[in-house]
């Protein structure tokens, strides 16, 4: 919440945080402070006790299937997307399901957009069946990125490469956000 009003005060109008960075219990609160902002508020896993809260409802949104990893999408109080990542990294392998569908999200009015979100190696798997599947198209619509990613500092360059061809080939800025241990936190922009 601290990080939301600050980030108000100083007027940013979109913030990325990194995967794994909200937990879905805290996902109620942080949708109360972030206003006129759009916060991509990293990724959780449902699990039976969030989907069991109704979380998601009260926020908007029906409720994802249990053992999915989310990224939320908040503004002004509920969730504008819930977007499932459809990639699991090797330690999510055993656990996570797979999302099922890829949308871009429609921004509020004021706002470039769609925004398209793609969850670390979602952004990185191009070349996968599903990315070609569920992403491809739909990517040709959205005006930026938002990449909420939590990997070692070791797999930074992979990300900036893919970041530097989406800004500079593709003309769609890419917002990244990691850990700082991970490589912190970049936007990527044509010249």
């Amino acid at each position: 919440e601290a990080i939301v009003s600050h980030c108000r005060a100083w007027k940013v109008r979109v913030l990325v945080l990194p995967e794994y960075s909200v937990p879905w219990d805290v996902l109620a609160d942080l949708a109360k402070v972030v206003g006129d902002m759009v916060v991509v508020a990293g990724t959780h896993t449902v699990t039976r006790a969030s989907r069991k809260s109704r979380v998601y409802e009260r926020l908007g949104m029906p409720t994802p299937r249990e053992g999915e990893a989310v990224c939320p999408v908040l503004h002004r109080g509920k969730l504008l997307a819930l977007q499932p990542k459809l990639n699991p990294a090797r330690p999510e392998q055993s656990h996570m399901r797979e999302g099922t569908r890829w949308d871009p999200v429609v921004m509020p009015d004021g706002f470039p957009g769609p925004m398209g979100v793609l969850v670390c190696l979602d952004f990185l798997f191009r070349e996968s069946k599903r990315f070609r599947e569920l992403v491809s198209e739909r990517l040709n619509e959205c005006r930026f990125v938002a990449v909420p990613s939590l990997t070692p500092f070791h797999t930074l360059p992979e990300f900036e490469g893919k970041a530097w061809e989406e800004a500079r080939r593709y003309r769609r800025p890419v917002l990244y956000c990691d850990t700082a241990d991970g490589g912190g936190t970049a936007l990527y922009v044509d010249e």
